[in-house]
């Protein structure tokens, strides 16, 4: 009895719209892509992932790939000049979900 009932209410949810009735596309939202800053935690370079605290002492994590743009007080340099232990970052991300594309520090 549960079991038919269970699939019986699941059917409801995603049944089809009722005739004459337009479907609308989901809106794209991704708070994934959304730019983020805050401090740099863990570093696992080997699987280039990194963690970031937010000022809601939220923590992310965000990886990196070999197209992600590292920048020091606007020069562009390395994942280690730029990814290291309490330091503020600013994040961008491109189009890949949690894949930065920039990653910015300026120095103390």
């Amino acid at each position: 009895m549960l079991v038919s009932t269970l699939i019986v209410s699941g059917a409801f949810l995603i049944a089809p719209s009722a005739p004459g009735l337009p479907v609308l596309p989901a809106p794209e939202v991704s708070v994934m892509n959304d730019p983020v800053s805050g401090t740099v935690g863990a570093v696992d370079w080997e699987n280039k992932i990194f963690s970031i605290r937010t000022d809601g002492e939220r923590t992310r994590t965000v990886s990196w790939n070999d197209d992600t743009a590292f920048v020091l007080d606007g020069e562009e340099t390395t994942a280690q000049a730029v990814l290291t232990r309490d330091a503020e970052v600013d994040v961008e991300f491109g189009e890949q979900d949690g894949i930065a594309a920039r990653v910015e520090r300026k120095s103390e």
